[in-house]
């Protein structure tokens, strides 16, 4: 499968920039973000639907996940070395989260990708790196299929399974953007 293969090696530059700490989770966000939904034949270009592709591919990126922790725990800490702009990272967070409980026969895998992309501009434009993190869950909240704001004190409330997993996608996107960006508060 040359495509998961492609996933798994676009994981391992950013993998390597980054400290030890996050390492391996953003080998895994960019792995599993790049996971393909459906296979293309490389000779005849013919596409393949429900072949479970993104399952085994981000099985495999949960893999190299685990081993990249395996290593990582055997080695001194390592400083970050690149530099990543933390509401990217927070969208690749939220995509492979969602994309990890979806049910690729429905609408959610989309809604929750596009709920994903929707906090990305809010989380940039905001002026703070605290701030980004926060403008970040909100407006990816505020996309989430079968949400709304809760009556008393606004916080985004799920109305149905899909809206749950959606609103968990964001706030992972959340903590890892606050991870990146060193702010203890999580939503």
């Amino acid at each position: 499968m040359p495509q998961c293969e492609r996933a798994c090696a676009g994981g391992t530059k950013p993998c390597e920039a980054q400290e030890s700490q996050l390492g391996c989770d953003m080998l895994y966000f960019r792995c599993a973000g790049s996971c393909p939904w459906s296979l293309t034949d490389p000779t005849t270009a013919e596409t393949f639907e429900n072949t479970d592709a993104f399952r085994k591919c981000e099985d495999a990126c949960g893999a190299g996940r685990q081993a990249c922790l395996a290593v990582r725990d055997k080695l001194p800490p390592r400083k970050r070395t690149g530099t990543f702009d933390a509401c990217a990272e927070a969208q690749g967070a939220c995509y492979a989260m969602g994309m990890s409980v979806a049910v690729p026969a429905s609408s959610f895998p989309d809604d929750c990708a596009k709920a994903c992309f929707t906090g990305l501009a809010p989380c940039q434009a905001a002026t703070t790196p605290a701030m980004k993190c926060g403008e970040y869950y909100y407006r990816c909240a505020e996309a989430c299929p079968n949400v709304h704001p809760d009556e008393l004190e606004g916080d985004p409330v799920a109305d149905t399974p899909e809206g749950d997993a959606c609103l968990k996608s964001c706030d992972f996107g959340q903590k890892f953007c606050r991870a990146l960006v060193g702010s203890p508060e999580a939503h």
